[in-house]
């Protein structure tokens, strides 16, 4: 049986995190602690983003190579998350030194 027939579309997988945000952001009392559940919906929405990001970059610079598209584009996963390391360790650190 095939894999792929039996996972969700991307799409679907993100609804619910797009209909708490419009939910949310309609409301005019906004607290952070309700933004708590949707965390790790912002998290797979990161990922199915970056691997959009490696699709569209093999397609436009490795067409014609017959390989798998992150083996073309694999540093752009990497720089993101070594760009999104930077900045949250440099915020970790403003808040614990108070700047």
């Amino acid at each position: 049986m095939d894999m792929t027939r039996q996972l969700l579309p991307p799409w679907l997988s993100l609804l619910s995190m797009y209909i708490w945000i419009l939910v949310f952001f309609t409301r005019p009392h906004k607290e952070e602690r309700f933004l708590f559940p949707v965390y790790p919906l912002f998290c797979l929405n990161a990922g199915c983003s970056v691997a959009a990001i490696q699709k569209i970059y093999h397609w436009i610079f490795s067409r014609y190579k017959p390989q798998h598209y992150t083996i073309s584009s694999n540093w752009i996963a990497i720089s993101i998350a070594v760009i999104f390391s930077l900045t949250s360790l440099s915020r970790s650190a403003a808040l614990f030194y108070g700047m």
